[in-house]
């Protein structure tokens, strides 16, 4: 009897933190009922096949403790994307390097992974030997998840000229960019991008 009693206990618990977070994400399944919202059948009701499960209330109060912070704070990001940009058409290395966050990951096709100021600032020590840019950045996406985590989805679209032969090009690309906020700002702290098709 004791270890059918421990059983029922644990059961009771994980139906009960189920029931919580069923009770304000709105999941949905699928059985003989045709598609309805999970929370509308708390899994602490359905019967467990050698003990009956006791239904556990949740409170508002308790629900709430757990419920996620949401957050609008996009302009944030977006102020950040485009001092990016601006540093970067003014080739200013260290104006794009302090818009990392200090442990910050670049990953650009055809090169190794740069991990954290230093590397990072070599990188387009390097870059700025070899190009200059001219674009402009469109956010399509710019999204605060938490209160210190984000992210944003942009392409860019412009010049490239090759600083040796003085060549220009036209260039575009598309970047993913992961944010965080450090100490009231947000910055970069992963940053990705691949070459897309350049405008007519």
């Amino acid at each position: 009897m004791i270890g059918q009693y421990e059983e029922a206990t644990r059961y009771n618990y994980i139906a009960h933190e189920v029931d919580l977070l069923l009770s304000f994400y709105e999941v949905t399944v699928e059985d003989g009922r045709g598609r309805h919202l999970a929370k509308d059948i708390p899994i602490s009701r359905v019967r467990h096949p050698a003990i009956n499960a006791i239904p556990l209330p949740i409170s508002k109060a308790v629900a709430g403790q757990y419920r996620c912070p949401v957050t609008s704070d996009t302009d944030g990001i977006k102020k950040t994307l485009n001092a990016y940009r601006d540093n970067l058409v003014a080739s200013n290395v260290e104006g794009c390097v302090q818009l990392y966050t200090s442990d910050g990951v670049l990953m650009a096709p055809g090169y190794e992974t740069q991990v954290g100021h230093d590397a990072i600032k070599q990188w387009y020590t390097n870059i700025r030997k070899l190009v200059t840019l001219d674009v402009e950045f469109d956010i399509h996406e710019a999204v605060a998840i938490t209160e210190e985590y984000g992210f944003a989805r942009t392409s860019s679209a412009g010049t490239l000229k090759i600083n040796v032969t003085g060549v220009t090009r036209k260039e575009a690309n598309q970047e993913l960019f992961v944010m965080k906020k450090v100490e009231g700002e947000w910055k970069i702290a992963r940053y990705c991008f691949n070459e897309g098709k350049p405008p007519e």
